[in-house]
């Protein structure tokens, strides 16, 4: 009788109460399993409520398309992912990986932002710099010649164009 009427309230605080009440009953281990269940969707919407994209992203990988718990932290990431205030953000911080050009700064765009639209593009950057740093690294005629070939309209083509001209 008691399991019933918890089931159907389905709250942390009821299963709470009942596996206070019943603490060794037949059914505690499936109160224990679904106490644990809503308190991690409530941790999904806390941290959909603050922001926490990181911690969202953890949570759905942690748990498999079709759980309770991984659907949720999909949902609520997607919502996060499409916030005004997201979007600015996104957009400033891909602007200043762009200007750093380096290969971390485009390392840490990818990590804080990992359902970007952006994110393939930014991968496309993060490996150009990977390739100018290298042939930075090199500074020779051939490194700078295989890098044009390669990122022939890249952002660091200018630079990596007057190296080249510094060279011969």
């Amino acid at each position: 009788m008691e399991w019933r009427k918890t089931k159907a309230i389905d709250t942390i605080s009821a299963y709470r109460d009942f596996l206070g009440k019943v603490p060794e009953g037949s059914d505690t281990t499936e109160a224990k399993a679904r106490l644990f269940e809503l308190e991690l969707i409530a941790g999904v919407r806390a941290r959909e409520a603050d922001g926490d994209r990181n911690a969202l992203q953890r949570l759905a990988e942690a748990h498999p398309p079709g759980s309770v718990v991984g659907d949720a932290a999909r949902e609520a990431l997607g919502r996060v992912s499409r916030s005004p205030e997201r979007q600015i953000e996104e957009e400033r911080e891909l602007q200043k990986a762009w200007e750093t050009g380096t290969a971390a700064a485009w390392t840490k765009f990818i990590d804080e932002h990992p359902g970007s639209p952006r994110t393939e593009e930014a991968k496309r950057c993060r490996q150009e710099a990977i390739d100018f740093e290298l042939a930075s690294s090199l500074d020779t005629a051939s490194m700078w010649r295989a890098f044009l070939k390669s990122w022939p309209d890249g952002r660091h083509r200018l630079d990596a164009d007057i190296r080249l001209r510094a060279k011969k």
